[in-house]
């Protein structure tokens, strides 16, 4: 894609002025899906090979579905963290581009035959867009944005989905295999809580038991001495009326 060529052509002098980079030292982040803008990727900048490109489509895009917001390109310097975002401009397409490259593809997916007027449509359409970028300067083709990039943690099914699209079944059923197990553990947790919580409430009631138990004896205690004071006070008035 010429649009990524352009895009580079802005960015790595941004992040690395008067430098040639290290292929190792680049990252990319985009939002296009498709193979093009993923086989351009790596011719000048080797991220895929070094597992440096990452692929963000926006939901509901695809590699046949795709809207202004898909044209997105971030390069990172990963040695100092510095990034570029390069984000094509909506005005250099052409009206209705989107809604007509969206149903050629969908078409083409499909097993369907574009008609020849669709096709001549499409085909002018992305030669439009083409001349946009050949001829125009980067201020008409891009909005661009610097900033400190912040790594995000790594989505491991979108990570296996794109680097290793047919391990992503297996990883999906170990996904659900892990939440089952994560609900197993938190219920047991729950079970733990709830033990530890009887456990306590045992022992309150023990500790109450044994008070009273306690207080029951000093009683019966007391009243044993209590009755044996009164026989003995019995016993010695009925002496001395003797």
């Amino acid at each position: 894609m010429y649009c990524v060529w352009r895009a580079a052509k802005v960015a790595i002098p941004i992040l690395w002025p008067g430098e040639i980079p290290l292929r190792s030292d680049i990252r990319v982040i985009t939002a296009h899906p498709t193979r093009g803008a993923a086989d351009a990727i790596e011719f000048i900048t080797r991220a895929k090979i070094n597992w440096e490109l990452i692929v963000e489509a926006p939901p509901g895009t695809s590699g046949i579905v795709q809207t202004s917001a898909n044209w997105v390109f971030v390069f990172v310097r990963k040695s100092t963290g510095q990034a570029v975002e390069i984000r094509v401009n909506e005005t250099i397409f052409p009206e209705r581009f989107h809604e007509i490259a969206n149903s050629y593809r969908s078409k083409l997916a499909s097993g369907e035959t574009p008609t020849k007027e669709e096709t001549t449509i499409y085909k002018a359409a992305q030669k439009a867009v083409k001349e946009a970028f050949k001829n125009l300067s980067d201020e008409e083709l891009f909005v661009i944005r610097t900033f400190q990039y912040q790594a995000k943690p790594l989505d491991a099914e979108a990570f296996i989905g794109y680097y290793a699209s047919p391990a992503l079944p297996e990883f999906q059923k170990l996904k659900g295999v892990e939440a089952e197990a994560q609900a197993l553990r938190l219920e047991n947790s729950n079970l733990r809580s709830s033990n530890q919580a009887l456990t306590v409430e045992n022992e309150s009631l023990k500790n109450q038991l044994s008070t009273a138990i306690n207080l029951q004896n000093a009683f019966l205690g007391t009243t044993a001495i209590l009755a044996i004071a009164i026989i003995a006070l019995l016993f010695r008035m009925r002496r001395r009326k003797n």
